[in-house]
């Protein structure tokens, strides 16, 4: 299934393939006579190849190893209701075992065989994966001889240098961590789900040692909203201890899942882009790499159920997407049965689930749409001497 994205600036549309990404010189209005010329930029691409996915050899596995999360977050997608004076109530609660992760390897490998997928590429996902530790090294060191890439999605406040170093050991390749903006805004949104505590200093505090213990790619991923976006570049300074050099950075406008409201509401789409632009060029002095927009395709959700990838609780249910998973309405089979045929309404990609499940996500789109649009032009811009970047 190809997907493609079109982004515009005054200057450019650029439009995000499975395969490409390609700049059109910006000389036409949003007329229908701009509709049919990116039509005809679309048959050309199809003609280029370039609008089907990559022929991939690898199966694609997401693996939820713990749906419990030791943080609060209010806007995560895996709450269920708003919890009152304490943290939100979130869908129940399961931790993988070495046997259920015996069985869900043994899946793995059934479906690379059927699929005619050589490697496989996996992600250890949760709530916080690390409260399942032990079995994730199982998972890892059992898939081991088939493994092209393997990463965790973690909060960091788990991840220690002896945790990070076994997992780097049994075949870890890199790590994403989320931070909700500076220090002063992340410690009132991402505390600890018992207490209340903050979790930014601990969390810098793993990563500087994580990069002094081993070589894993780290990819901090900085939540964008309307009470954070003003303070982000203080985020930098409070990370001078990390090697910059050695991170990737993605600033991303993220939903407010318990209210359902725009997570930038009140300011201005252009405002708050400017904002995010001038932080890219500071992080990018500051020795960091931008993470590159996306076309929005998912080798987990996009193909049919289970042909190129899978989604799996830790006890072995499958499920079509990150965001459905936990959830008992959406199970789509286990690892012992295979995906149910068809799957009607209950599979559903990460993305149509969110606009199912946020209405009023336009002001949030409009602004990463914009940012992902001016951020190309930024890094495309020809250098001082002229040449290309």
């Amino acid at each position: 299934m190809s997907t493609v994205r079109f982004l515009k600036t005054d200057a450019s549309i650029w439009c995000l393939t499975p395969k490409a990404t390609v700049r059109v010189p910006r000389t036409l209005d949003d007329s229908a006579e701009s509709s049919h010329a990116l039509t005809g930029l679309t048959r050309r691409l199809e003609e280029r190849g370039l609008m089907n996915p990559p022929l991939e050899t690898s199966f694609s596995a997401t693996i939820l190893t713990s749906s419990d999360c030791n943080f609060g977050c209010y806007y995560c997608f895996q709450n269920v209701a708003d919890g009152g004076d304490g943290p939100p109530d979130r869908i129940a609660r399961t931790q993988l075992t070495d046997e259920s992760a015996l069985k869900i390897t043994a899946y793995i490998r059934r479906r690379m065989r059927s699929q005619q997928r050589s490697t496989a590429k996996i992600l250890l996902f949760g709530g916080e994966p690390l409260m399942s530790f032990g079995p994730c090294l199982t998972v890892l060191e059992d898939l081991s001889d088939v493994l092209s890439h393997a990463s965790i999605i973690t909060n960091g406040y788990l991840l220690t240098e002896s945790r990070a170093t076994r997992l780097w050991k049994s075949g870890l390749k890199s790590v994403q961590v989320t931070f909700d903006g500076a220090r002063e805004h992340h410690d009132t949104m991402r505390t600890t789900r018992a207490g209340g505590r903050p979790t930014f200093d601990r969390i810098i505090q793993n990563l500087r040692r994580v990069q002094e213990a081993t070589s894993l790619q780290i990819s901090i991923r900085l939540n964008v909203t309307s009470e954070t976006v003003e303070g982000l570049p203080r985020f930098l300074e409070q990370a001078a201890e990390l090697d910059a050099s050695q991170i990737t950075l993605d600033l991303a406008v993220i939903r407010d899942y318990r209210w359902n409201l725009s997570s930038s509401s009140g300011a201005s789409v252009k405002r708050t882009v400017d904002t995010l632009l001038a932080m890219a060029r500071e992080s990018i002095a500051a020795g960091f790499t931008m993470a590159r927009p996306r076309n929005g395709g998912c080798s987990f959700c996009g193909p049919p159920p289970g042909e190129g990838g899978a989604v799996i609780g830790p006890d072995g249910t499958l499920y079509s997407s990150w965001e459905t998973a936990g959830r008992p309405e959406y199970a789509m089979g286990t690892v012992e049965t295979g995906y149910l045929s068809g799957g009607g309404e209950k599979w559903q990609s990460c993305q149509g689930f969110s606009s199912d499940h946020s209405p009023d996500l336009d002001h949030a789109g409009l602004v990463q749409d914009s940012f992902d649009a001016n951020l190309l032009d930024m890094i495309h811009a020809p250098r001082a001497d002229g040449t290309a970047p």
